[in-house]
């Protein structure tokens, strides 16, 4: 953070277009990463109303906290980078926000965060969107019960353009925000519970231009702990090296992040990565993301979550998946994939493939020939891309959900 009352607006991100089915936002929400806060207050709702002074618009503000007096004291940082245009003690013309911080992004917008407990910045600093600006807190006009020490801790935000409110969105890549969810940083949202704490993001640490990630959904998307084997997916754009990349998973249970190096066969851009494993806690929402880096820098995925449920009897056995011939030529050579399944009762089987062009999944049923508790599935297509292809089989009965090793094609 530098005082620099003199810097042009110009530096800042533009905007032009913003809001209600605009263009692409930078904001960013208001709080450090590792941490979740709950959205309290949305659009329209109780106080929120337009005051009819001057940056007192406040249909589109937003109420920010956490459990009990746990927001008290925590660092608030700006929607997106800026210049301090104006900051209020509490009884100093605040209108009931107490100690106020207005910042001013250009192109008109403006952004004001109210009820602080402290404030940490000064007229004419610049900001980046990581600079903490004050802490959260209960000044001004602010009611709840949930902290007895500080009553009504929390954070009001509100964004303008030429002093009308306009909504924050979308911010952190978060629209239609839902009031009693909890939200984090890099974009995560949980309305069912709060996930906790998680090991913050590096902010500053060099960002590779160069890298790019889409992180395919969770294979499958539900399942049993201890149980069903997922498969986490991530397409890597990294045009001139093979990256690394690393799954990290954020247990709740015990707030710790473990790391898992995924793997690839893919031998150019953009890259498959893959990696396989159960999770052993039933009844827990588990929160993931994926780590990329190569020589020029490193990049993150946004955080996912899943919930893992508790097994009701006997998932279906999967073995001896194959696929013949082993390699072929685009759109020419039918590729046959088959497996054996034990069940109980029906399975349906399912066939996986990644196509590292699309970055997409492509799943296909398998066809089923009974003989007892054994099933036999197969399925036969061609592929049409020169290319590694990716692939791995599920099949799910009424008890739960397995899947097969994770294995690769080559295709010429």
């Amino acid at each position: 953070m530098a005082t620099m009352a003199s810097v042009a607006l110009q530096s800042c991100k533009r905007w032009e277009d913003y809001g209600q089915g605009g263009s692409e936002s930078f904001l960013t929400l208001p709080f450090p990463s590792g941490q979740y806060w709950i959205l309290t207050q949305t659009y329209n709702q109780g106080s929120h109303v337009d005051y009819g002074f001057e940056y007192g618009d406040d249909r589109y503000a937003l109420d920010f906290t956490q459990s009990g007096c746990d927001a008290y004291g925590e660092a608030v940082t700006p929607l997106a980078e800026g210049i301090v245009m104006e900051t209020a003690t509490e009884g100093n013309g605040d209108h009931g926000y107490g100690n106020t911080v207005l910042i001013e992004h250009g192109d008109g917008y403006i952004s004001r965060y109210g009820h602080l407990s402290e404030i940490w910045v000064s007229e004419g600093d610049y900001l980046d969107n990581t600079d903490p600006l004050g802490a959260a807190g209960n000044t001004g006009y602010s009611l709840g019960t949930a902290c007895p020490q500080y009553p009504g801790t929390h954070l009001h935000v509100a964004f303008y353009k030429d002093g009308v409110a306009v909504k924050p969105e979308p911010i952190s890549g978060n629209e239609n925000l839902e009031e009693y969810c909890w939200y984090n940083r890099e974009g995560a949202v949980n309305c069912d519970h709060n996930p906790g704490n998680y090991t913050p993001v590096d902010e500053s640490a060099e960002n590779s231009e160069d890298l790019d990630i889409d992180l395919m959904s969770l294979s499958p998307e539900y399942g049993t702990a201890g149980e069903t084997p997922f498969v986490w997916v991530a397409v890597v754009d990294s045009p001139d090296e093979k990256p690394d990349a690393t799954l990290v998973i954020h247990n709740p249970n015990d707030g710790e992040d473990y790391e898992f190096e995924m793997e690839t066969e893919s031998r150019e851009s953009p890259f498959v990565f893959t990696h396989r494993k159960t999770l052993r806690d039933a009844n827990t929402r588990y929160e993931y993301w994926v780590e990329v880096s190569n020589d020029s820098g490193k990049t993150s995925s946004p955080h996912e979550d899943i919930e893992v449920d508790e097994s009701e009897g006997s998932v279906p056995e999967l073995d001896d998946e194959d696929i013949s011939p082993s390699s072929g030529e685009a759109s020419e050579t039918e590729f046959e994939w088959e497996c054996r399944v034990e069940s109980d009762d029906e399975p349906e089987v399912t066939l996986h493939i990644v196509s590292a062009q699309d970055a997409e999944i492509y799943r296909f049923t398998m066809d089923l020939d009974e003989d007892g508790n054994d099933w036999e599935a197969a399925y036969e297509k061609s592929l049409r891309d020169e290319a590694v292809y990716t692939w791995w089989i599920t099949a799910e009965n009424r008890d739960g959900i397995t899947t097969s090793s994770v294995e690769s094609v080559e295709v010429e």
